[in-house]
């Protein structure tokens, strides 16, 4: 199972470089150049070893800049410098509270040199405003991969659903795969299925939201034709920010995505897991209201889904498929299973079309 914590000689290496900062900050204390250059290398040490400083290093790296500070107090060159070395380390979107928090800016002037020194970067073209707010930046994206599509392999991935959709669609890498279903209708146990028929072909990691160590051996034991030894793959409890562990070239699982505020961020942190895969792909379940096949989130939740299923529990229905096997279009193609101790799902005949299904269907049957 990989632990994605700081190793101890991670730790050592981040140490060993606020030593060497340290030493230069005091050896060069009348010198702006010198401090500028030591606050450069403070914010590199920094985002080089993030997990490493969160953990044992935080309030060395505040005291190192308060001693900056206090060498250059009132220069507005060293808190630009500061300014440009955070955002040269930065990725994805901050804020300018972000940059004040970090580089320890407490009084008026510091605050008002950085909030100048951001207007600067912008007019030079090395950053961006970005989201809702003027106050949330990034830096441009200027790199580009040239894609080599005349070598791709387009066979597909060799992956199994619970209730044979492989029969329908191909699943490529850097692939989304969204499972909707209402609630206790069996999105955990599509998801655990999912794991089971693939695991010993691929690595899974495996996110857990809203179950603890015992709940989730229990639905694991469900499974009763498997031993616990059986089981290879790698679940960890994540409630956010699924996008800073997703493993970019594996399979992985988030049951489930859960926003309880604002649900048109369910789209964007979708978005935000897709950007982080690469050979790999992310099976994401979530939440959706009774009688409506699409998740909460709404169709922001359809962007970059590549395979679209809604979960009732009774019958599974195909609302998007990207990519199909074969010339026939599976969207809106529904099969009908019966789920065996929260575990087994059992397909009841083939799939079928909404319209064949609404007219094999009495109307008070019909979803």
């Amino acid at each position: 199972m990989t632990d994605f914590k700081t190793t101890s000689a991670e730790l050592d290496k981040v140490q060993d470089e606020l030593t060497e900062i340290e030493a230069t900050v005091r050896d060069y204390r009348k010198d702006d150049q010198e401090q500028a250059k030591a606050m450069q290398r403070l914010y590199t040490a920094f985002a080089n070893g993030l997990e490493a400083v969160k953990e044992d290093n935080m309030g060395r790296v505040l005291a190192i800049v308060d001693m900056i500070r206090e060498n250059t107090f009132g220069h507005r060159g060293i808190v630009n410098e500061a300014v440009k070395a955070f955002i040269s380390q930065s990725k994805g979107e901050f804020s300018y509270r972000d940059i004040c928090n970090t580089l320890h800016l407490t009084n008026k002037t510091d605050k008002n040199n950085a909030s100048k020194a951001l207007s600067r970067e912008i007019e030079k073209g090395y950053l961006i405003r970005t989201g809702k707010r003027n106050d949330i930046f990034r830096r441009p994206e200027t790199e580009m991969v040239l894609m080599d599509w005349k070598k791709a392999d387009i066979s597909g991935i060799d992956i199994k659903f619970p209730l044979g959709e492989e029969e329908l669609v191909k699943i490529f890498q850097k692939n989304i795969i969204v499972i909707a279903g209402g609630r206790n209708h069996g999105k955990t146990a599509y998801c655990l299925d999912f794991t089971r028929l693939n695991m010993n072909q691929h690595d899974v990691y495996y996110f857990v939201n809203d179950m603890g160590e015992e709940e989730f051996r229990y639905r694991i034991e469900l499974f009763d034709d498997l031993k616990q030894g059986d089981w290879n793959f790698n679940p960890f409890a994540l409630e956010r920010n699924w996008e800073d562990q997703i493993r970019p070239d594996d399979i992985n699982i988030v049951d489930f995505l859960k926003v309880t505020e604002d649900f048109s961020l369910v789209g964007h942190a979708i978005e935000k897991i897709h950007r982080q895969l690469d050979k790999g792909v992310c099976l994401i379940a979530l939440q959706k209201p009774y009688g409506r096949d699409i998740g909460v989130g709404g169709e922001f939740t359809l962007d970059v889904a590549r395979l679209y299923l809604s979960l009732d529990f009774d019958r599974i229905k195909v609302v998007k498929a990207k990519n199909w096997k074969g010339h026939d279009n599976p969207c809106d193609k529904i099969r009908e299973f019966k789920l065996v101790n929260g575990s087994k799902f059992i397909p009841q005949g083939d799939w079928a079309s909404q319209e064949a299904y609404d007219q094999l269907k009495p109307r008070w049957e019909r979803r």
